[in-house]
């Protein structure tokens, strides 16, 4: 009887038990339920709900022509044709481009305090001295390393163009997919100017003409016309035809297409003795060639025929890119954009625009700092 007695006591100690984990559970529970009620969207960016906010009514106050409103969102007048976005919003599309931009994660970049700056070669090849007690210091004897290089800012941008639901039910997540693809437009043409003097759309920037349109810059020419004529030799020859000072930091630049359809299959020599030169992307490690690592680079050609200029070999520390002021922001109902040979009516279309532009300027400051392979003239 007494063992009973105490098996009654623990079954009721253990319902006590039980009913107290429910009421927590139902306590949590509803606890949850409360922050999934009140929880704000959260940008995959970390760009503050309130920025993204902002973001939408500047876009839909100047679909709408209303100025006034634009004005108090940005809280500025237009600036370099067009207005102020938010600076979480403007930091973090530059922060996506540079993860885009193989040139801005290399070059050398210079905040520019007016529209025309000259700045001194030497802001990237800089020599450090020892100097004896009483002996006076004397410069390093290094060709033009002390003359300047000009820059003057001119507008580039990218134009998105949205649909008009798009922005009518815009969130957070549409901020988030149009930061991304503004950043990687934006990232696409730098690199085009960069390397081949155009932008993305195939326009020759006369004033910035590129790594690859650049007459000092040496030039290596491949057998024939064909991309797939390329030899181990053209590209070790690039490795010899840079100033040799400038080899910590060189790296190969290539489309993916020439990568892995030309360069990876190359070997060292032939028969028995025939050996890969090209090492694969391992881990961390990027694909090498004779230790340089290879960028991909989706702007650079990935076949043609006579004077492809298609590779590009160097060390991006020597192209320098001055970037003037903020982002401006603007947009429009009825711009026609030509992308890829096609031409849209955004009117027509029911479509509106995003343009959103950076003044910048892109100059080589050590033309030897690189060398190119192109295909033969015929």
């Amino acid at each position: 009887m007494e063992n009973f007695d105490n098996l009654l006591k623990a079954v009721d100690g253990l319902e006590q038990k039980i009913a107290k984990l429910e009421e927590i559970a139902k306590e949590a529970n509803n606890k949850l339920l409360n922050a999934l009620k009140t929880a704000k969207p959260v940008s995959k960016y970390g760009v503050s709900e309130e920025s993204c906010m902002k973001f939408i009514k500047l876009t839909r106050a100047l679909l709408a022509g209303d100025i006034a409103e634009a004005k108090v969102v940005s809280g500025a007048s237009p600036a370099t044709g067009g207005y102020l976005i938010p600076t979480e919003v403007a930091g973090t599309i530059l922060s996506i481009v540079h993860q885009y931009s193989v040139a801005l994660r290399y070059s050398t970049i210079f905040p520019m305090g007016s529209k025309n700056v000259n700045i001194p070669k030497a802001i990237a090849n800089l020599y450090d001295y020892v100097v004896d007690e009483g002996v006076s210091l004397t410069p390093v004897a290094s060709g033009n390393l002390f003359g300047v290089v000009p820059l003057s800012a001119k507008r580039h941008g990218s134009i998105v163009p949205i649909t008009n639901d798009m922005i009518e039910s815009a969130s957070v997540n549409v901020v988030d997919f149009l930061m991304e693809e503004i950043a990687r437009a934006l990232a696409k043409g730098t690199d085009s100017i960069t390397f081949l003097g155009t932008t993305s759309a195939g326009t020759t920037v006369s004033s910035m003409p590129g790594i690859l349109a650049n007459e000092e810059v040496t030039a290596v020419t491949t057998s024939t016309t064909a991309i797939t004529s390329l030899k181990v030799k053209d590209l070790d020859d690039c490795i010899a035809s840079v100033d040799s000072s400038v080899l910590d930091g060189a790296r190969f630049f290539m489309n993916t297409a020439v990568l892995y359809g030309v360069v990876a299959n190359l070997k060292e020599n032939t028969g028995e003795n025939a050996g890969l030169i090209y090492q694969p992307a391992t881990g961390d490690r990027p694909a090498m060639w004779r230790g340089f690592p290879i960028e991909t680079v989706s702007c650079l050609p990935s076949s043609g025929g006579a004077n492809t200029k298609f590779i590009a070999f160097g060390n991006l520390k020597y192209n320098i890119i001055g970037r003037l002021g903020e982002l401006s922001y603007d947009t429009a109902r009825e711009a026609t954009i030509i992308e890829g040979g096609t031409t849209y009516n955004l009117w027509q279309q029911g479509m509106q625009a995003i343009k959103l532009e950076e003044m910048i300027d892109i100059k080589v400051a050590f033309p030897t700092a690189f060398a190119y392979i192109k295909t033969a003239s015929s």
